[in-house]
């Protein structure tokens, strides 16, 4: 199976491809370095339900905040599973509109959780 990770270069991400090449490993930017950090927003009910009561909003508020804690602490890594390196949308959003690189990873051994 090969894998794709494209990567700009823009930014630290020279320094995450030479990191990714010397050690042989991949790197998962948090929430916060992926391409898109407001994909997946949480947006408030306007208006809230008509069934909603006090301590409900404050069950949910509590939920959202350990659920933000969460995805902050999480890591994220984009692949892209196809048999060429010529994706022109992968090289669009995440190798930096084409500035950047492709890295191929291939085993027979790769699996996807």
């Amino acid at each position: 199976m090969k894998l794709w990770k494209f990567k700009s270069l823009s930014d630290k991400g020279l320094l995450h491809v030479l990191q990714m090449l010397a050690t042989n490993q991949v790197f998962l930017p948090n929430c916060e370095l992926v391409n898109d950090p407001k994909e997946g927003q949480w947006n408030d009910c306007e208006p809230p339900p008509v069934n909603m009561t006090a301590d409900i909003s404050r069950q949910i508020l509590s939920r959202r905040v350990q659920l933000k804690g969460i995805v902050k602490k999480a890591r994220f890594a984009s692949f892209s599973k196809c048999e060429s390196v010529l994706n022109p949308l992968m090289w669009g959003h995440y190798s930096g509109g084409g500035n950047g690189v492709a890295i191929c990873y291939e085993s027979a051994e790769l699996v996807l959780d």
